[in-house]
């Protein structure tokens, strides 16, 4: 048994420690936190210039318009931590693996060409693929289990790529997400459905996500789709896109965790974990110093009349009230309104099926924000 004069890498208390001594610090030069994210701190010059400094762990991104706060910032952070890097960069820079492109003053871009480069080599692929899944994906059948080494290779190359797909690459995200509950059980199958994955980025490395839209006044719409039934166990998969301007600033795609009991129901529960998503994101954005209302983005017209009625006179969607009532709140407030989306438009249908073709690549462009809604 040790006794710890201070904290020390890895142990459960030093996350805390650290961010309650880094956050006292910014305290004491005019930072505040943002009341919704307390790793996000604001701070305002005399000419009324916000800056804003972000915190992961023991690295930080500060971005502000003022050139000479993030100068003088960084002067203090160095005064205060002597052996800390610190840099200042106007075009391109590197934040946690990711490339951060800035240079034309207008939209950031955000690739990870060189991560997805290192596991393609790793795991030699050679082979290209159009879309990163075949229209079996949730197909489970009875092939043979992978051998121990095999399996855990699987679930190594599957981690890898879901931390590439949570942050510049959503469009492989469905196919990840549902092998990431294959990784205990793999078989060839899945093998096969994971190199048809590795394939995809070997044809499409250079791609990222593309987000804001300097002189637009910031917007916030969120695209909510959900595919029913299409598990092997009658649940549902559900898709969440959510937009500020251009390209996701947050996608989620996930197996619902309930049996619904019609498209309408699987749609409704979809869009209430959307509708809290864009809450937080509404409080988030005040705390910036924005004002924004969320528009939510639906082509289930049924479940748009269940979401602003409050009520359902069908005996399949009467159990679902609480579900309905708290999207009604938001919408009642106009803190939030629903707008019917053509089914073709709906940019989180590629998180919610396996599409092929032009159809694909049309919602891939709109997810990543290469392209803009109509």
């Amino acid at each position: 048994t040790v006794k710890l004069n201070k904290a020390l890498y890895g142990c459960v208390q030093s996350a805390r420690l650290w961010y309650n001594y880094l956050s006292k610090f910014l305290l004491t030069i005019g930072f505040a936190p943002n009341p919704v994210d307390p790793c996000v701190f604001n701070r305002y010059t005399s000419t009324g210039k916000q800056t804003t400094l972000a915190i992961h762990v023991d690295d930080g991104l500060t971005t502000s318009e003022d050139l000479n706060d993030l100068v003088l910032l960084q002067s203090q952070l160095k005064e205060k931590f002597d052996e800390m890097e610190c840099t200042l960069a106007e075009g391109k820079l590197e934040y946690l693996g990711m490339q951060i492109d800035i240079s034309d003053g207008e939209k950031a871009i955000l690739t990870m060409e060189k991560y997805v480069s290192d596991i393609l080599d790793e795991n030699d692929v050679t082979s290209t693929a159009e879309t990163p899944a075949s229209s079996n994906l949730f197909t489970v059948d009875e092939s043979t289990a992978l051998s121990e080494d095999k399996r855990q290779r699987f679930h190594r190359v599957v981690a890898q790529l879901l931390y590439l797909a949570t942050r510049t690459r959503p469009d492989i995200l469905l196919p990840i997400t549902f092998l990431c509950s294959r990784v205990s059980l793999a078989t060839e199958q899945d093998n096969g459905k994971l190199n048809r994955v590795l394939a995809y980025l070997n044809n499409t490395k250079q791609l990222g996500i593309v987000i804001g839209c300097k002189g637009e006044d910031v917007s916030l719409s969120v695209y909510a789709d959900a595919s029913y039934a299409v598990h092997g166990d009658y649940k549902s998969h559900g898709g969440v896109f959510i937009s500020h301007n251009r390209g996701p600033v947050l996608v989620k795609c996930s197996k619902q965790k309930i049996v619904t009991k019609s498209s309408t129901e699987a749609e409704l529960v979809t869009l209430s974990d959307a509708v809290s998503l864009a809450a937080y994101n509404i409080e988030f954005l005040k705390g910036q110093g924005y004002k924004v209302n969320a528009v939510l983005q639906q082509d289930n017209t049924s479940t748009i009349c269940l979401a602003e009625n409050g009520r359902s006179n069908s005996d399949r969607t009467k159990h679902i009230g609480i579900r309905y009532f708290f999207v009604k709140q938001y919408v009642e407030n106009g803190t939030m309104k629903i707008q019917h989306c053509p089914t073709l438009d709906m940019i989180a249908d590629i998180l919610t099926k396996p599409l092929q073709g032009e159809l694909f690549k049309r919602l891939r462009d709109l997810l990543l924000g290469y392209s803009r809604p109509e």
